[in-house]
């Protein structure tokens, strides 16, 4: 049963480097990534979809259609960055790892949140504390 635990390493993370989207040289910097299976992207997950009956009486309650369409593309967009910033363990930067501070990185970087998302979903990397790193992972590419 052992070989398709995913949840322990999900939890823990592996860690993406950060390359300058600029050229795709390396940084010195990382982000430690949760998988898809791990609790806090349960957590979040499930806190979405509780917000989502009060998300959805607000668009309703929206005449205007260019503003009720506005704001849906806001929610959704903020609820993705939430999600994704769910699956963030740890970063390298000097600023401390907190939801908002994630957040903000992932709106301003939004490459780096494609990236989470395209690596966090692949259970494969999860399987094995072998996959510790992304190093050479062509999904580690975020030019």
């Amino acid at each position: 049963m052992k070989e398709f635990f995913t949840k322990q390493v999900a939890n823990e993370g592996i860690k993406l480097p950060l390359i300058r989207p600029s050229d795709g040289s390396e940084t010195a910097h990382w982000l430690q990534i949760r998988g898809i299976d791990s609790d806090a992207y349960h957590r979040a997950t499930r806190r979405y979809k509780s917000e989502l009956p009060d998300i959805a009486a607000t668009i309703a309650s929206i005449d205007d259609e260019a503003k009720r369409l506005d704001f849906t593309d806001s929610a959704r967009s903020e609820q993705e960055v939430k999600l994704m910033a769910s699956l963030v363990a740890g970063w390298s930067f000097d600023e401390p790892c907190t939801e908002e501070n994630v957040i903000e990185f992932l709106t301003q970087a939004p490459q780096v949140s494609d990236a989470i998302d395209k690596i966090a979903g692949k259970r494969s990397r999860f399987f094995t504390n072998n996959s510790a790193s992304l190093k050479s992972s062509p999904e580690a590419n975020l030019s």
